[in-house]
């Protein structure tokens, strides 16, 4: 039994506008009433029955609708009901057979089936619907039975208008029985309709008692009414309001209070784009609402409800709402209402409806899953009601805070909120269906994705509402933890949420929908980012507000630590306890502030660190645990007490110093036990100990030259020494230091370095170790030192005893073989007495030498030859001593004129290995001996050209060198530059270039020798063969003589150059009045010549675009009038000679879009359209000219082109300048049709001369003129007249007629008689047209409006002339893109067909540019419109 169809009831009276709704079951049986029916059919329908009332009127509309029992699944036009009427009636058919509605003045009755309404027509058939006026038909008199069951219905008489709807549906009788609790559940069904108010369930038993089952009302109606009737698309502006319920069912009441959000989408968001269309076609808005029970009570009323607080709604089973139940229920917390599209499982219908009733909607079936309506569905629930339902939430905890805020129970109140109103419950259990659970997974992120959006609870600074961003998640199980972070001095936002929820939040992360989801669950990571706001922390400071004991430390440490990705966040956090009972800070790199895991005996060990250097010994194990850990001390200063330890520690019992001098019996801690303990304790931990940390502290002993104590130092060692030797004093001069100590093998690497045994290679070493620990060389120690003769001696004897051992140790280490050849103690021959090392000096071979220093490196050591061999000191040969000797010295030297001869002696030898030697160095004198350069940077002056262009410079040779020939061939060989060539041609014209820069030399002189350089160039273009690279280089570089500053008036705006520029930058000046402004220009001494020309012929070529600057300038020019008339003439010379370059560009491919794009300017007048270049109205832009156009149209700026410019066509189509296409049209081969052989000449000569009118019968008056004329003439040759004549209407004076003319003008009227009178046409028109001085308009305009004054006039009179004057009209070529669709129109309007043909052509060929001048010039609405539907009639 489909009970539901009274849904559909309720919502047809809701988009009715009702208030109210009432379904009524009546089970009398009014047996006795059965005699006055509409047919005996109707006998078995009087009985029980069921009633449907509302309080609003059908319209006719929704009647007709009803009749004709539409099929339709689209929602009607308005799109604010929520159902459609017609579809849902279908359901009433399955528990009655003829159900009739009362409303208005109508009663209607519907029989689809033809059963019971009485049959009509000659062949009688039974109707299927019947709709009765019943005030009108008075159909109680009629039919007072088939009324009786109506009339204790809600006043229903039949004598007035009813002011409502009446259903009445009679049962069959196997639905007699009906359960009428069954019948309809008690449901939410108002919570998202619109107007209902109030609904209710009666039962009529045979006493005609109503007596109530149930029924529901909004109590707060008025508060809400305008809040549930308004439709939103907005979720910004949604609606909230609350709804107070009040359910009356049996004796039970019940109150609830319920809070809804309504509202929706303007649009579709872009993402689901694919709908726009979609709800389009089917009428759909993506709306809905979402309703939350606040509160329910069967004992108590709404007042009493509403003053108390919601913390604990009954438990509510969600259902899904099309503004009216569907058939499943979600199981959320919420009533979901949404505009779903809901497929019909009726095997009749194929299509889908909208709300109402329908069949179980399960996971699976096409209401989520088809292509369409599913998509359609999943956006409505997962976009526009997980938006309301976010929206509500809001709500909610505002008003619930609201509300609550003074309350002792606050807190716990509000957290019960939360679990109430949250969307989910578990995860794990299968109480949703997967779409409900990912719909509330989806309201949950939405919580989320805005920081303004303020939902989550934290009781930190006082108890406030967060959004999910600035929240920090802690299991509610973790209270302690949470309290303490709350009483932070910056508490944390912590909110409090059970595992469920979590589980929540973080099945959304892991789903990555959205992808920054702001979930922030708390951990020890976060805590430390929170506490870091507070930085910097002051010393001894912490960071509790109000405790300072260190079990609530110990409490927070443990929770943080817990979280190894807290350990990086812990620098500079005081959250460290120590063994004082302050607190310490974490630092990851501070090592002036580590703390150490140890015991009281460590503590002990150093009592200047006391406890503030120790972690409290009373930490708990888990923390002991995890400080003690490799991983946190890899990233904090907490430290296990080790041999680290003791060195960071002994900064505190020792001072600072390098030296410390060192007293036995010294009573201080720097006591020899004391020492002794360290060591031991630092040979403890062996190769473990940082030696870099160790080394800071004096702790080595020394014994010579001193007692003391020092660093440990790799760079300075110490020699352990057990007896006397004969260098030891020696090596004390040289800061060598030794000590009687020595370490154990397992001591650091480091630490052995600091003590060395004395040996040979020791010795060396040690030294090594003083040079980098004093910074300074070998030979700088030894001459601090001061040591004697003697002492030099005994260390070369030490050197000589062991010099095997010392080259067998050095064959590892290279260099030590450098710091043993490095000992400064081998003489040398020199004026001084100097000492050197082995590799400085050289054995002398006895060849001789020039130097240019007065001490030599040639050793004066007779009896250690053997062993500076082994040491590495080199004999020299002829070759060598000039590489080595000679050379060297160049860079520190100066030329001389002995050097000169040294050279000169040297070179002439001929011997190549010593040309290769001088090739490859600066070794030749410049020619003022200032400096040594390469031989290649100098020129030999015997070449002219380099003689002209190098003179008196520094790049040739000294004279002594050029003027010896066989000194100079030898140079040539090694790179004398000697000839011209591509390399050498640039270097003069860099050298050119260069001395304009200087401005060493005077400007004549300079520009002499360009010339010739220049001069060079062209005469010998043909063997200089530049390669591209070369070539480019000489286009760039600026040594050619320019055009000086032009004098003359004319040429303005010159391109100036300070006299020298480059091919690339020059123009040649056969090009200079295109370019002047623009480019400088040769001079004429240098200006190319023509074989140049072919070999190079770019240079000297201005580009376009600067060819159009100067365009540019030339026309500002002439508009700041920089010219006057004088210069007229030069000045047009100058104009077409740039129009002529352009033009000639404008025909090549590749030049016209940029052409183009730097012209075609509307606001850029650049072309001179007449002769006088000073005349403004001449100069015009691009777009104001056309081709083909007989005459300017002055008064829209539109012009034709003049004989001055059509030569430059393709530069004026570029520029915007438009061409006329004139249709070719055939004429007529004879069109003149003439009347002479039809009349006399003489009464042409009559009807001209006007001089007797006794031979006129008919006189025309146009205006205040006459004309006679003869009515056999003229109903001869016009039908027109002869029937005018005919009529014999006209005025007649002693048998003349007087005719009135109103349609044309005296001359008009003149040309047509002269013309039927036999005159040619062409004669005719001249007899008017030579009046031309009455007009004040254009010569072309005139004849053109004369010549369509002719053409109406043919076409009224009917006379014969209309194609001649269609061809004269074609032929003069004043028709123009500016008036053509006008004539178009005349043309029609006069039936002038082959006008109208040729106007149509122009048209088509000239469509753009008609377009473009209806736009512009016709303002008038009303007109444009009309000119341009010419125009498409003529597409068409």
């Amino acid at each position: 039994m489909p009970y539901d169809f009274i849904k559909e009831f309720l919502q047809i009276a809701d988009d009715a506008k009702a208030t109210h709704f009432s379904v009524i079951m009546d089970r009398k049986q009014n047996s006795y009433y059965t005699k006055f029916l509409l047919s005996r059919e109707m006998e078995d329908l009087q009985g029980p029955s069921i009633w449907i009332y509302f309080d609003a009127q059908f319209s006719n509309d929704d009647i007709q609708t009803l009749l004709e029992l539409k099929g339709s699944c689209v929602k009607d036009e308005y799109d604010t009901k929520i159902g459609k009427f017609g579809k849902g009636f279908y359901y009433v058919f399955h528990i009655t057979d003829l159900p009739s509605i009362v409303s208005g003045e109508y009663i209607t009755f519907l029989d689809p089936r033809a059963r019971f309404l009485p049959a009509t027509g000659y062949s009688p058939k039974r109707r299927r619907c019947i709709r009765i006026n019943f005030i009108e038909k008075e159909f109680k008199k009629c039919f007072p039975d088939q009324c009786y069951p109506y009339e204790k219905m809600y006043g229903c008489d039949f004598t007035k208008e009813f002011k409502g709807t009446l259903f009445r549906f009679p049962l069959r009788e196997n639905l007699n029985k009906i359960n009428v609790i069954r019948m309809w559940k008690i449901n939410q069904e108002m919570l998202f309709l619109r107007n209902i108010e109030s609904c209710c369930l009666y039962e009529v038993n045979g006493l005609s008692r109503h007596q109530i089952i149930w029924q529901t009302k909004i109590n707060n109606i008025d508060n809400c009414r305008n809040s549930r009737q308004t439709v939103i698309d907005s979720i910004d502006d949604a609606q909230i309001y609350q709804l107070d319920i009040e359910r009356i069912n049996g004796k039970r009441k019940d109150s609830e209070v319920w809070v809804i959000c309504t509202g929706g989408h303007d649009k579709i968001k872009p993402e689901s784009s694919e709908l726009v269309e979609f709800s389009k076609k089917n009428r759909l808005k993506p709306r809905g609402g979402v309703a939350c029970l606040l509160a329910k009570s069967d004992n108590k009323s709404l007042d009493e409800l509403k003053s108390e607080s919601f913390p604990n709604p009954s438990e509510l089973y969600g259902l899904i709402f099309s503004y009216l139940s569907l058939s499943k229920a979600s199981n959320l917390k919420v009533y979901l209402n949404g505009n779903f599209i809901i497929p019909e499982h009726d095997d009749s219908c194929d299509s889908y409806s909208y709300g109402g009733c329908c069949n179980f909607i399960s996971e699976y079936d096409c209401f989520w899953d088809s292509y369409r309506y599913g998509e359609w569905n999943k956006y409505i629930l997962f976009e526009v009601l997980a938006d309301l339902h976010v929206k509500l939430l809001e709500y909610i905890m505002n008003l619930e805070i609201r509300n609550m805020r003074e309350s002792p129970n606050f807190i716990s109140h509000v957290t019960n909120v939360i679990d109430n109103i949250w969307p989910l419950k578990s995860l794990k259990s299968n109480f949703y269906l997967k779409i409900f659970k990912n719909y509330g997974l989806r309201v949950i992120s939405k919580l989320g994705d805005n920081r303004q959006r303020k939902f989550f609870w934290t009781e930190a600074n006082g108890g406030q509402l967060v959004s999910l961003q600035d929240a920090r998640i802690l299991e509610k199980e973790q209270a302690n933890i949470s309290n303490i972070l709350i009483n932070l001095k910056v508490p944390i936002q912590i909110v409090k949420l059970d595992k469920e929820k979590m589980e929540h939040l973080n099945n959304i992360v892991k789903s990555k929908e959205p992808r920054n989801f702001p979930y922030t669950r708390i951990s020890g990571k976060l805590i430390c980012k929170e506490l870091q706001s507070l930085r910097p922390y002051k010393p001894k400071d912490n960071v509790f507000n109000n405790d300072n004991t260190h079990d609530t430390l110990f409490q927070l440490l443990s929770f943080i630590l817990q979280d190894k990705d807290s350990f990086e966040f812990l620098d500079g956090l005081p959250l460290i306890p120590l063994n004082d009972g302050s607190v310490g800070k974490f630092g990851e790199y501070d090592k002036e502030n580590i703390y150490y895991i140890g015991n009281q005996e460590h503590i002990e060990l150093f009592p200047s660190a006391g406890s503030s250097k120790f972690v409290s010994i009373y930490l708990p194990n888990d923390i002991v645990r995890i400080f003690s850990s490799e991983a946190f001390s890899k990233v904090t200063n907490i430290r296990k007490f080790d041999a680290t330890a003791i060195l960071d520690l002994l900064k505190y019992e020792l001072p600072n110093e390098n030296i410390l001098s060192w007293n036995l019996n010294d009573n201080s801690i720097i006591i020899n036990n004391w020492i002794k303990n360290i060591w031991s304790i630092i040979n403890k931990f062996g190769k473990n100990i940082e030696f870099e940390e160790l080394s800071k502290f004096p702790l080595l002993p020394v014994i010579i030259p001193s007692n003391m104590l020092i660093k440990p130092d790799i760079y300075n060692p110490l020699l352990y020494i057990d007896k006397e030797h004969f260098l030891i004093p020696v090596l004390v001069k040289l800061k060598l230091r030794f000590t009687n100590m020595i370490f154990p093998e397992n001591v650091h690497e480091n630490l052995k370095k600091c003590i060395l045994r004395y040996n040979h290679v020791n010795v060396i070493n040690s030294l090594e170790k003083v040079l980098l620990n004093t910074n300074i060389s070998m030979k700088q120690l030894f001459k601090d030192s001061n040591l004697t003769a003697l002492e030099y001696e005994k260390f070369r004897i030490f050197i000589s005893e062991g010099i095997d051992i010392l080259i067998g140790y050095g064959k590892y280490q290279e260099n030590f073989n450098n710091i043993l050849a490095s000992l400064p103690i081998w003489p040398v021959y020199s004026k001084k007495n100097i000492f050197i090392d082995a590799k400085s000096g050289i054995i002398h071979s006895g060849i001789t030498f020039f130097s240019f220093r007065d001490n030599t490196n040639f050793y004066n050591c007779f009896f250690f030859k053997d062993t500076l061999r082994k040491l590495g000191a080199t004999s020299i040969n002829e070759i060598d001593f000039i590489k080595n000797h000679i050379l060297p010295d160049l860079k520190s030297s100066t030329p001389s004129k002995d050097y000169i001869h040294f050279l000169k002696y040297t070179l002439s030898s001929n011997n190549p290995e010593i040309e290769k030697c001088f090739k490859q160095h600066e070794a030749i004198p410049n020619k003022s001996l200032t400096k040594f350069v390469n031989v290649d940077t100098l020129y030999d002056t015997d070449n002219t050209l380099f003689q002209s262009i190098f003179a008196d410079t520094d790049k040739v040779l000294p004279p002594e060198l050029q003027d010896n020939h066989s000194c100079l061939e030898a140079l040539k060989r090694i790179g004398l530059k000697h000839q011209v060539d591509c390399d050498t041609y640039i270097e003069c014209a860099l050298e050119i270039e260069s001395q304009v820069k200087q401005g060493i030399f005077p400007i004549n002189v300079i520009e002499y020798r360009a010339k010739d350089l220049v001069q060079y160039l062209y005469e010998q273009i043909n063997t200089l063969n530049f390669n591209d690279e070369q070539w480019n280089k000489i286009k760039g570089t600026k040594f050619i003589l320019t055009e000086k500053t032009n004098q003359n008036q004319f040429y303005q705006e010159s391109k100036e150059t300070f006299r020298f520029e480059s091919f690339e930058n020059l123009c040649s000046q056969k090009y200079k009045k295109i370019c002047w402004t623009q480019y400088p220009l040769f001079d004429e001494n240098v200006e190319p010549n023509d074989i140049f020309n072919v070999h190079h012929p770019e240079i000297g070529i201005p580009f376009i675009e600067n060819i159009i600057e100067h365009w540019f300038v030339v026309v500002t020019m002439l508009k700041e009038k920089k010219w006057n008339n004088n210069n007229k003439r030069e000045l047009k010379n100058v104009i077409n000679e740039i129009y002529k370059v352009m033009n000639e560009n404008s025909k090549e491919e590749n030049m016209k879009v940029l052409i183009k794009s730097k012209i075609n300017d509307p606001n850029k007048k650049l072309f001179l359209n007449g002769d006088d270049p000073f005349d403004e109205k001449n100069w015009v832009t691009g777009k104001d000219l056309v081709f083909g156009l007989i005459a300017d149209i002055g008064f829209r700026k539109i012009y034709k082109v003049k004989d001055c410019l059509k030569e430059y066509r393709d530069l004026l189509l570029l520029a915007g300048a438009s061409e006329i296409k004139t249709p070719s049209i055939s004429l007529l081969s004879n069109p003149t049709f003439n009347s002479k052989d039809k009349l006399l000449n003489s009464l042409l000569d009559k009807l001209v001369s006007q001089s007797d009118d006794k031979n006129f019968d008919v006189i025309f008056i146009i205006g205040e003129e006459k004309i006679g004329a003869n009515k056999c003439v003229l109903s001869a040759v016009s039908t027109y007249f002869e029937t005018m004549f005919s009529n014999g209407s006209n005025k007649s004076t002693e048998n003349k007629i007087e005719i009135s003319i109103n349609d044309t003008t005296p001359n008009i009227f003149w040309v047509i008689l002269r013309w039927l009178y036999g005159q040619s046409f062409e004669d005719a028109a001249k007899s008017v047209l030579r009046k031309r001085d009455e007009f004040t308009t254009e010569k072309e305009s005139y004849e053109l409006t004369f010549l369509i004054d002719i053409l109406k006039a043919t076409d009224f009179y009917e006379v014969e002339l209309k194609d001649e004057v269609e061809d004269l009209i074609i032929n003069s070529k004043y028709i123009n893109f500016a008036n053509v669709c006008e004539i178009l129109e005349l043309s029609d309007k006069f039936k002038a067909t082959r006008l109208k043909d040729y106007c149509e052509k122009y048209i088509k060929l000239n469509r753009q540019l008609v377009i473009d001048q209806l736009v512009e010039f016709h303002e008038d609405t009303n007109e444009r419109s009309k000119m341009l539907d010419l125009l498409l009639a003529v597409n068409e």
